[in-house]
């Protein structure tokens, strides 16, 4: 950081910090010095920013500078840290380095001896400053003052004494070096203290003194004083007389008179909110005094870009070299550093006198306003005072400008309205003021409602403003009380108020203070319809997601309520956490279907759904109830924490959903944890009892001992990288079979070992069998005295392991000699016993040993081997996958309560001490709980299960009438349909629907049909959760005719059971399900297994089943919470996820908000039956393509003013757009047809910008600016919003909303009732040969690309810049010549030239010729015969690159088609340009004939004249 070097001015200045400069000159010149004013921080108080004093501090620079509020004037400069900055007085350091030791480090402040003696000399005594009470230190402050400048030097309270002198009390070796230093207008401190920040400050005198004379110091507006009927009168400093500007009258010249140029100019040209362009070093009108003393700087960047007001707007850039007074049209003069703006523009009538000066004479107010001269066509018609409030939005973008309205005279407890009052006051004076013009308080109050103003992003991508609701429109609404705020409703200054009087309108912001007062004449009124706004404007929102959501679907239910509906049934999302990019891609894909159905004329249903029920839900009651500090953990507690989480879960999801635009009849929502749902369900469950389909078996399942239940295969997720610890094991050989012994020789039995390899070791305690395979060849390998059984291929794969050699003990034999062995498993311990070795087919030689341990326990394979020879499974494992004293009966306490995947596997192999031979490191695929994302085990458990092996056959059988897409869909389900026997259907939790069972006292079950037709109607009685509160031995629950004592079980159903049922809730097949593919082995196939077996209806329960990838970031990962690549919904939406958007003549960067359409593009555009990518390229094309469409609809609602077009003639350029709009709409349909909508997106994108933007509209321009306006544009525009319906509604009710009056007036269909295969066009209008126009709109198209590559080539060399710059030959073959002759009346506005020549092939030469002498300047060159690309007859390289009159060049380039090749030539035009539509196709200075009967037809009321 530079030092910051400055002259002490005592009373004046510190450098250029000049007492009495503007808070916003000071902040200018800080801000454009950076390297010496680092860090700059603005103290000022929150609800009185314009009153109390502004604190400025420089810490890195040692220097504190107050500001009084209302005018925010320099009234103290503070020294804090003499160390920071290098300061002089009379060109001696105010510090300098002790004197005693050369150059060293300087002292914290300077002496008194110092000051004394080198600076200021002699002054009277100063006055001494206690210190605090609770000061340990005791030193206070004694305060020595000059005229202008004082200084602080710490003293401790014992050595000041009244009697002593200040030289003696300063000069003594015991006291410190002065602390702080002010600088302040007065002759001493405590004169100027009392009235710091009230004294009238006047900077002409400070200003003046500094410079001595050497420069005339310019006028400040000190105030404007507004007078009403557009009449203000500005005050200036000393010496200049007031300044009277007469909104309507007063010149610009006047103002560059009396003000000097403005700091710049601002073209009013467009709809946007800013009034100012970026002050730059190029291309401004910054105020060209670089000795400007109000600290002007041309290289700051003072943030003053685009100071949005509630004012008019502007966008273009203003032309260089332009005189200021000199107005060619409206724009607005900025007065950066007056604090005003100036709109001007041409008169409009003045606003109204103010009631309290009716009959009042202004003559004396007009003495110094000049009657602008007839001749001047724009005035000054508005005048925007800024206030830069402190924490507004535009702050330090103007000097702050005080005003006081002069009509509100002051009176009795009414002070003078002034710029520091607050609103609340200045809005009670100005009703009484008004109240006389307005019929009733009704009215008044409407009249005068404010209007907020966003001032965080806007309507355009880099305005900073909106406005919320409508101006000029509808009278009414509800405005916000600005009175009572606290400072802590105001931290943020964010948005704003606007409020309306007659010539008057005030900017307020929350805290009540005026940020800015615009005076006006009488507002224009508008005329012709609202325009479109470029971007969605937040207060319409809501009223269009309403009308294109609910609104729809109520009207198609009820209006089509005879039809036979679509159906589509909703895969219920869970009720569980935040919506995410995946549940947006499913529920958009099932709203496009929707759509597009009704708008083909179907009546459809969408009911949504919730699955509620589950572990996920419950772990998180669970927590609730311990931060509520319920530690008993009953199940009744965890089903009402569940029950409030899924209802609190399912209205937040609901929101989401709706604010994405998906329609459906959510006010009948059904959700699995409903009564209604859950009776349906136990039905279902009933039925398939009845059918003997369920049943209760001790079977090994998956169990998650992290979530203690267990789990479907469906609730599994299979991690590939999972590690175990493998181990091969040797069991002792107890004795073979005859056959087998006899081939052994001298290898003893006893020695005797079979080696099994496992990698989960902690199951060696349930081994209850080995396995071999009878086909596979084992042998025996010596190892040490022992001999090891293994299968021959596997020995060089153990000899690797053991690291030792393995000969050969025993000849290979089959596998089957070996079945009848025993041997015994020595973790049994006492209670041992021979356990067999058997075959199964699942062995193989492929990995391990080929001889494999069974635990039936704990794996469904083994168990179902050991099962069919009456091998009895055991899992010594509990519920939290811990051993039981069961695992090793000699020694329990060695094993039980250790977790199996953990600690007690290790244990294990402890255990088996010397029977481990090895152990390794295993990576391999292993099941996961896929709630809790940790391993989950095999375990024997008594479980409830379905019976689906029955019937997958017919459920298979169903599939084959089941339209899939995509196909392979098919397939994947068969093959899990085809892999169920038995559906473990129990989970031991408490949050889910009972399975309805009852147990006797010894755990018998009792499932009965009349039991569970008995509870049910009990549980509909009393509800569901009486199962649990109910005592246990409540009788109302037992069927009569059982006897003895039962208790209701405590088991749920799996939730797929419960999302599975969910066919009920429709009372005929679905048309489409639609989900992601992952359940295929989910929702799918239980819903397919549960509707087959008790539904009694033939089929499935669907008739499409339409399946979606994932989604995955723009790398193809998946999205994951933990490596931060998740995208939220709700990022999409507001626009967040893209680089905010920075207008041209705005510093603010916004995002832009494009909201749900957004969102339901980018599901529309993406190919969803594979993976789905997003990111920031994807979203970026998607918003690209949005905003087209917005600007494409406002193009063409804004020239549709008038019904005209509709009896306007069709031109051939309408037929081929007609031609073209069919074609697509058909491509669109067909794709919506097949519910490929990424392909109608394609489309619609394609038809957009080759056919519509760069063809047809281009070519209309001129027809529409110029000509009939005529053309087929109602015809598009109701074709565009028919296609987009489906896929941005919003859009399209924001465009019908917009639609011209006339439109509304002929009572049309809604574009989203309206099918996309209704005839584009009126027959009775227009009779389009459409067959013949197809095939020649191709031929037309390839000749405009070649005369776009030639005009691009002349273009290049800055021959031309519009294409009407040009004329084009085309030189054709006889059978293309046929073709463009059918044209040729047209051809000049399709390629939009000037002019248009065919010239047959053979002729041609001679044609171009005379084509170029008629058209060349006095030396034409010969026209070259054109090669491809093209080919080009260029002028002299010292011509200029300007455009000649008539240059001497050519441009050729060649097409081919329908197998013809042909030549296109761009020349410049013969005739001159038209001054009213730039076609060079007039006499010289004269208008074309057509605008000349244009502008000559009385009828006419577009246009009035032009301008040469």
């Amino acid at each position: 950081m530079s030092l910051f070097t400055a002259q002490v001015r005592p009373g004046q200045a510190l450098g250029f910090l000049v007492l009495g400069a503007t808070l916003h000159d000071i902040l200018t010149r800080l801000k454009a010095e950076p390297q010496r004013f680092p860090k700059l921080d603005l103290t000022y108080e929150h609800t009185a920013p314009v009153k109390d004093p502004v604190i400025l501090s420089l810490a890195a620079n040692g220097i504190r500078l107050r500001f009084d509020g209302p005018e925010q004037r320099l009234r103290l400069i503070e020294v804090l840290d003499f160390t920071k900055s290098h300061l002089t007085y009379n060109d001696r350091d105010v510090l300098r380095p002790a004197a005693s030791i050369p150059a060293a480090p300087l002292q914290s402040g300077p002496t008194y001896r110092h000051i004394y003696q080198n600076l200021l000399g002699p002054t009277f005594p100063g006055e001494y400053v206690e210190p605090e009470a609770s000061d340990e230190t005791a030193m206070g402050l004694y305060v020595l003052s000059y005229p202008g400048l004082a200084f602080s030097f710490p003293m401790h309270s014992s050595s000041w004494s009244p009697g002593k002198d200040v030289v003696s009390l300063l000069s003594s070796s015991a006291s410190h070096p002065a602390a702080s230093m002010a600088i302040f207008a007065g002759d001493s401190w405590p004169d100027a203290r009392e009235r710091l920040f009230t004294m009238t400050m006047d900077p002409l005198d400070t200003f003046a003194a500094i410079i001595k004379g050497k420069e005339s110091v310019p006028a400040e507006v000190r105030l404007v004083k507004i007078h009403g009927e557009g009449r203000l009168e500005l005050l200036r400093s000393r010496g200049h007389g007031p300044l009277w500007i007469q909104l309507g009258y007063t010149s610009p010249q006047e103002l560059v008179a009396e003000l000097g140029p403005p700091d710049a100019i601002y073209r009013k040209n467009d709809q946007r909110m800013s009034i100012h362009k970026p002050r730059q070093n190029t291309g401004t009108y910054n105020r060209p005094d670089p000795n400007d003393l109000r600290l002007q700087d041309d290289s700051t960047d003072t943030d003053q870009s685009s100071a949005h007001t509630a004012t008019d707007d502007s966008d273009d850039e203003n032309e260089e070299g332009e005189v200021a007074g000199s107005v060619s049209g409206e724009c607005f003069y900025n007065y950066f550093y007056h604090g005003f703006d100036v709109l001007l523009s041409t008169p409009t009538l003045p606003s109204q006198r103010p009631p309290s000066k009716q009959g009042a004479s202004h003559e004396h107010e007009f003495d110094n306003i000049v009657p602008t001269d007839a001749s001047s066509r724009f005035v000054a018609s508005k005048l925007v005072l800024h206030g830069n409030v402190p924490g507004s939005y535009p702050f330090n973008r103007h000097r702050r400008c005080r005003w006081e309205i002069q009509y509100l005279k002051p009176g009795k407890g009414k002070d003078i309205v002034n710029s520091e009052t607050p609103f609340k006051d200045i809005e009670n004076r100005l009703h009484e003021e008004w109240k006389s013009i307005y019929k009733n308080a009704e009215e008044a109050k409407a009249r005068q409602r404010g209007m907020v103003l966003n001032r965080d992003w806007g309507d355009s991508p880099g305005s900073s403003v909106e406005l919320l609701g409508g101006w000029e429109e509808s009278v009414g609404g509800r405005r916000s009380d600005i009175a009572g705020l606290g400072a802590e409703d105001v931290k943020g200054l964010g948005n704003t108020t606007l409020f309306g009087f007659p010539g008057l309108v005030f900017e307020v912001l929350k805290n009540g203070t005026v940020s800015g007062v615009t005076t006006l004449q009488k507002m224009r009124q508008l005329q012709g319809p609202r325009p479109c706004p470029p971007r969605p404007l937040p207060a319409d929102r809501d009223r269009y997601l309403k009308a294109c959501t609910d609104d729809l679907y109520t009207w198609q239910r009820r209006e089509r309520a005879a039809q036979t509906p679509f159906v589509l049934h909703d895969g219920p999302p869970y009720a569980n956490g935040s919506l995410h990019i995946g549940h947006a891609l499913n529920k958009i894909l099932k709203d496009l279907i929707l759509r597009t159905k009704i708008q083909g004329g179907s009546r459809v249903t969408y009911v949504p759904g919730w699955d509620c029920h589950g572990l996920p839900i419950e772990i998180k009651a669970l927590e609730k109830q311990r931060e509520h500090g319920e530690h008993t953990m009953d199940a009744v507690a965890v089903r009402r924490f569940a029950r409030d989480l899924a209802e609190t879960t399912v209205e937040e999801q609901k929101k989401g959903f709706k604010e994405w635009g998906v329609m459906g009849d959510w006010d009948n929502a059904w959700r699995t944890m409903d009564k209604g749902f859950e009776i349906r369900q136990l039905n279902v469950f009933r039925a398939m009892a009845k059918k003997g389909l369920i049943f209760r078996r001790y079977k090994p399942v998956y169990w998650s001992p992290s979530s203690r239940t267990a789990l479907a295969e469906a609730e599994l997720e299979y991690k590939v990288d999972h590690v175990s610890t493998a181990a091969f094991v040797q069991f002792k050989v107890t004795s073979v079979p005859a056959g087998l012994r006899e081939k052994m020789g001298d290898m003893q039995v006893k020695n005797l070992y079979a080696v099994v390899w496992t990698t989960t070791p902690w199951t060696l305690p349930a081994n209850r069998a080995i396995a071999v395979h009878s086909d596979l060849e084992y042998v025996v390998v010596k190892s040490g005295e022992n001999g090891l059984i293994i299968a021959q291929s596997r020995v060089p794969e153990l000899t690797k392991t053991l690291n030792q050699e393995l000969p050969l003990a025993v000849w290979p034999f089959l596998g089957k000699e070996l079945e009848g062995a025993t041997y015994i498993n020595s973790l049994r311990g006492k209670e041992a016993v021979e356990q067999p070795v058997i075959h199964a087919d699942f062995v193989s030689a492929d990995s391990g040993t080929g001889v494999v341990h069974l635990a039936p326990g704990h794996g469904m394979d083994d168990y179902d081997v050991c099962t069919r020879l009456g091998i009895e499974a055991a899992a010594p494992v509990n519920d939290v996958g811990c051993f039981t004293s069961a695992a090793l009966p000699d020694d329990p306490q060695a094993l039980e309560g250790k977790p199996v995947l953990g600690a007690g596997g290790k244990a294990v192999l402890e255990l088996l001490g010397n029977n481990v031979l090895a152990t390794h490191k295993y990576k391999h695929k292993y099941p996961y709980d896929w709630r809790t994302k940790l391993p989950v085990i095999t375990r024997a458990t008594e479980q409830w299960f379905a019976d689906v092996g029955n019937v997958k056959k017919q459920a298979l059988e169903a599939l084959q009438d089941v339209n899939f897409l995509p196909e392979k869909g098919k397939a994947r389900l068969e093959s899990f349909v085809k892999g169920r026997s038995e559906w473990c259907i129990s989970r031991q939790r408490a949050w889910g629907v009972p399975i309805p069972a009852l147990y006797d006292e010894d755990g018998i079950a009792v499932l009965t049909d009349e039991s569970v037709a008995h509870i049910i109607g009990v549980i509909d009685e009393r509800g569901i959760d009486a199962w649990w509160t109910d005592a246990t031995d409540d009788p109302a629950w037992v069927v009569s005719g059982l006897k003895g004592t039962y208790r209701r079980g405590k088991d749920t159903m799996d939730v797929w059971f419960d999302s599975g049922t969910s066919w009920t809730q429709t009372q005929e097949q679905a048309d489409v399900y639609l989900e992601g593919s992952d359940q295929h082995r989910g929702w799918f196939q239980s819903s397919l297994l549960t509707h087959t077996s008790a539904s009694g209806r033939i089929g499935a329960p669907f008739k499409t089943l339409i399946t979606h990838g994932f989604t995955l970031d723009q790398k193809g990962k998946k999205m994951s919470k933990s490596i931060g690549n998740t995208i939220a919904p709700s990022q999409i939406m507001d626009g967040t996820l893209l680089p905010p958007y920075k207008a041209r003549n705005s510093k603010i960067a916004v995002h832009q908000a494009m909201g749900a359409d957004a969102l339901r593009l980018w599901v529309a555009s993406s190919d969803y039956t594979r993976d789905v990518l997003i990111g920031t390229p994807v979203l970026k094309f998607n918003q690209s393509a949005l905003l087209k469409y917005r600007m494409i609809i406002k193009m063409l609602l804004g020239s549709m003013q008038t019904p005209l077009i509709r009896t306007s003639p069709v031109t051939k350029l309408d037929q081929i757009a007609l031609v073209q709009l069919q074609v697509v709409m058909y491509e669109v349909q067909t794709a919506y047809q097949n519910y490929e909508f990424y392909k109608a997106v394609n489309a619609i994108n394609r038809w957009i910008n080759t056919d519509l933007s760069a063809f047809y509209l281009e070519a209309m321009k001129d027809r529409l600016y110029c000509g009939d306006g005529g053309g087929v544009l109602e015809e598009i525009f109701h074709g565009l919003l028919k296609m987009l319906a489906p896929i941005t509604p919003n859009l399209v009710e924001e465009a019908w909303d917009y639609r011209p009056q006339w439109m509304k007036a002929s009572s049309q269909t809604h574009p989203s009732l309206r099918p996309l295969t209704e005839p584009v066009f009126d027959a009775e209008r227009c009779d389009v040969a459409e067959l013949e126009i197809r095939d020649e709109v191709p031929v037309l198209l390839a000749a405009n690309t070649a005369i776009k590559t030639a005009q691009e080539e002349a273009r290049g060399r800055k021959l031309i810049g519009s294409s009407l710059e040009s004329s084009v030959v085309l030189t054709l073959p006889p059978r293309l010549l046929e073709v463009f002759e059918r044209y040729r009346e047209e051809l000049a506005s399709i390629f939009v030239v000037s002019s248009v020549q065919l010239v047959q092939e053979k002729a041609a030469e001679n044609e171009a010729e005379m084509e170029l002498a008629d058209e060349a300047s006095p030396n034409p060159a010969k026209l070259v015969p054109a090669a491809e690309p093209s080919n080009s007859i260029q002028p002299p390289r010292e011509t200029s690159t300007s455009l000649q009159p008539h240059p001497v060049w050519a441009f050729s380039s060649t097409f081919s088609i329908l197998g013809e090749k042909a030549t296109v030539t761009i020349v410049p035009p013969k005739a001159e340009k038209c001054p009213r539509c730039w076609r060079f196709v007039a006499e010289e200075e004269s208008l074309c004939g057509r605008c000349e009967e244009t502008v000559k037809d009385p009828k006419d009321d577009k246009l009035v004249g032009f301008v040469v």
